[in-house]
């Protein structure tokens, strides 16, 4: 069952869903955000289910009406699902429909299921140890399925479940659709971490953030913690705004002095650069870097003549249009293909000292004709 009385907690998230979905004020993309064992899917699944729900209750599901039954089948035609999968050629598996019945299976047992579940799932139904992704193949897949009218729901669903692990290009290729989707027509991403979803995914998103149920700690839910506890994911949500736009700027101001050392060659500059970007732990030296590929995606959008797709704050803006006319495509995605082998070379705990070195060297002939 797909219900939000099913779900602890999570009061505040829930009674705004519920509310935005009654005021006919439905964001068009939401990212579902918390840690593993946060109730992030089922959330999202009772929330696809209400928006299409033919008898609602007011504030859920009646889970009688013929979309509240295909919804719990997971089997609606307007639902869409994406996950990451480990590609099998040899077997012509190769995108989430073909592991679609194995995912359903495993969500039916548990609507908490994690990603380490799944990755032992899809080891013995693919007999492949590859790492999971989220390939760019999916992306071409969604925008042909939305070519289509809905078939019957008010609102076609598009799942992206573990929504970090898409690649870059999906997440690329993705993006425009995400913004402006079709008429009647919702994304619901939902991620693990959201610091390793694309930037500018997840600033086109409104973010839903989950709490962890008590039940996942086999302690017997009390009223007053569940008020507490949805009091202060509320208050995390409401502060993480206001430290998303500080910390964008300082990582602007970090980018600025980065890219005039590497325009000038001033190895000295960019040292001292290092010396106080290696000072920030590892999560936040990949939302550095996570940022600054945004911001050359934004420089080469607005080279297409699309400000529209742009979304940034005045002092963004300024320093894109300025940075935007030294930047060509070819060189654009060089310096983005350069910034994402970083991100995942700190995952994989190289030396971020010499990482920052390397690139800033890696960049001298890429930007000899920028001036910042």
């Amino acid at each position: 069952m797909m219900l939000f009385k099913d779900i602890l907690h999570n009061k505040d998230a829930k009674k705004h869903l519920v509310q935005r979905s009654n005021d006919a004020r439905v964001s068009h993309a939401q990212l579902f955000s918390g840690n593993k064992n946060a109730p992030k899917l089922a959330l999202a699944l009772a929330y696809a289910q209400y928006l299409n729900c033919e008898d609602s209750l007011g504030d859920d599901s009646c889970n009688k009406c013929k979309s509240c039954l295909k919804f719990n089948k997971l089997a609606h035609p307007d639902l869409h699902v994406v996950f990451p999968i480990s590609k099998n050629k040899k077997t012509g598996q190769v995108s989430s429909n073909d592991f679609l019945e194995d995912w359903r299976g495993a969500i039916k047992k548990n609507k908490e299921l994690t990603l380490d579940d799944w990755s032992n799932i899809m080891v013995h139904a693919n007999k492949n140890s590859q790492q999971l992704k989220i390939h760019k193949s999916e992306s071409d897949l969604i925008k042909n399925k939305l070519r289509f009218k809905n078939y019957e729901a008010k609102y076609r669903i598009v799942l992206i479940w573990i929504a970090e692990l898409m690649n870059l290009e999906a997440s690329n290729k993705l993006l425009k659709i995400i913004e402006e989707p079709p008429p009647g027509t919702v994304f619901l991403l939902i991620t693990e971490d959201k610091t390793r979803v694309l930037e500018t995914i997840r600033s086109r998103t409104q973010e839903v953030v989950c709490v962890v149920s008590e039940k996942n700690r086999n302690i017997i839910p009390k009223e007053k913690e569940a008020s507490t506890n949805d009091k202060k994911a509320t208050k995390i949500e409401t502060e993480e705004i206001f430290l998303k736009e500080d910390r964008n700027n300082r990582f602007l101001d970090l980018f600025i002095h980065w890219m005039r050392g590497v325009y000038k060659k001033d190895v000295l500059s960019i040292i001292n650069l290092m010396d106080e970007l290696t000072n920030l732990n590892k999560s936040q030296q990949k939302l550095f870097y996570t940022y600054t590929i945004s911001i050359i995606r934004d420089c080469l959008i607005l080279n297409f003549k699309a400000p529209e797709l742009l979304s940034m704050n005045e002092k963004e803006n300024k320093f894109v249009n300025n940075f935007s006319q030294f930047i060509d495509i070819k060189s654009g995605k060089k310096i983005a293909m350069l910034l994402e082998e970083t991100v995942n070379a700190i995952s994989r705990n190289a030396n971020t000292k010499i990482l920052f070195l390397d690139l800033s060297l890696q960049l001298f002939p890429l930007l000899k004709k920028i001036k910042v």
